[in-house]
């Protein structure tokens, strides 16, 4: 009886921890010089880094999806017969981000590849309508909050976050992210959620250490249905 209450238990524990995605998404339109859509366009995005590559084609309305790509910098490759290849290169993406790389491609002659640098500006994204920043993981060592709280002995990159617009401590000391309150908050790490199922706070005895952070991604407001909270905190 003893045995089979504690493996209900660990059940019920691990019931909270819910596993979330830190995938990101590319999405776009491929059209010809006369604005005519481009259908069965052959859509690679691939990751330098990592070796990785994911294709697709775009649909009877010229549009493609690539979804489920690691974090990191890609170059979006658009092909199709009778036009030239064209490539977008240093496309950043971040965890949960979806970025519409749009393609106009030219008649074939030649030349048969275009290459296209991409701005270095963040991309105005349409796609979604939660409001997110995120910094990485060189960006939260250079931070003087995070230079004094190595000062003073800390390794721990929690207090970082309220260098982030919208995140605050309240009276209680813990993290409130756009005036709401810290039970309406989602953390997770790597995809997994944090969050204490006593007290519906994160725990800060599980955030990692400054050299263990690629990046953090605070999505404050209009959150779609993945996220755990109304906001949410992806490390």
């Amino acid at each position: 009886m003893f045995y089979s209450r504690l493996i209900l238990c660990a059940l019920m524990a691990t019931g909270v921890a819910l596993a979330q995605s830190t995938f990101g998404s590319f999405v776009g339109t491929v059209r010809d010089p006369s604005g005519s859509l481009v259908a069965a366009c052959k859509i690679t995005a691939f990751n330098p880094a990592t070796a990785a590559s994911r294709t697709t084609v775009t649909d009877s309305n010229g549009g493609y999806n690539l979804v489920n790509l690691e974090p990191g910098t890609y170059q979006i490759t658009m092909e199709s017969p009778g036009f030239q290849r064209q490539i977008y290169n240093n496309l950043e993406l971040d965890s949960r981000q979806t970025i519409r790389v749009n393609g106009v491609l030219l008649l074939a002659t030649q030349a048969d590849t275009v290459n296209v640098s991409a701005v270095g500006e963040a991309p105005i994204n349409t796609e979604v309508s939660n409001i997110a920043e995120s910094k990485l993981g060189r960006e939260l060592n250079d931070l003087p909050v995070a230079i004094g709280s190595r000062a003073a002995g800390s390794t721990s990159a929690f207090s970082t976050l309220t260098t982030q617009p919208g995140v605050e401590i309240d009276n209680n000391g813990n993290l409130s992210v756009a005036g709401s309150k810290p039970s309406m908050l989602s953390i997770t790490i790597d995809g997994i959620s944090s969050m204490s199922p006593r007290n519906s706070a994160p725990i800060s005895e599980l955030f990692p250490s400054f050299d263990g952070i690629a990046e953090i991604r605070v999505s404050e407001i209009n959150n779609s249905a993945e996220f755990g909270g109304i906001s949410d905190i992806t490390t």
